[in-house]
């Protein structure tokens, strides 16, 4: 009988993590990270793959979106994928 282990993603709370957001939102010029976007306003940070999907609090695996394209990505109406580091494929939903 060996001794399990469970892999934690890492997870800021509280001031730590909303000095991490500030400081990936300033990474990224304040502006939203889709292409076809760009916007100042109303910028949240998201992580890919999301937080309730085990995403990590790790500047790598995350990026600022405004309110509607972080809504539009949860709705599956924009798809984000990470490619390697900071490098994140933004990929439209195709009409169906």
């Amino acid at each position: 009988m060996g001794v399990e282990l469970k892999y934690r993603p890492r997870r800021l709370s509280g001031e730590e993590y909303r000095r991490f957001a500030r400081a990936v939102m300033e990474r990224d010029g304040w502006r939203c990270r889709n292409p076809w976007c760009g916007s100042r306003r109303h910028l949240e940070i998201h992580h890919e793959p999301s937080r309730s999907r085990g995403g990590e609090d790790v500047a790598e695996k995350v990026l600022t979106l405004c309110a509607p394209c972080h809504r539009a990505r949860h709705d599956a109406r924009l798809h984000i994928k990470l490619v390697s580091g900071n490098l994140f494929r933004f990929l439209p939903t195709q009409a169906g």
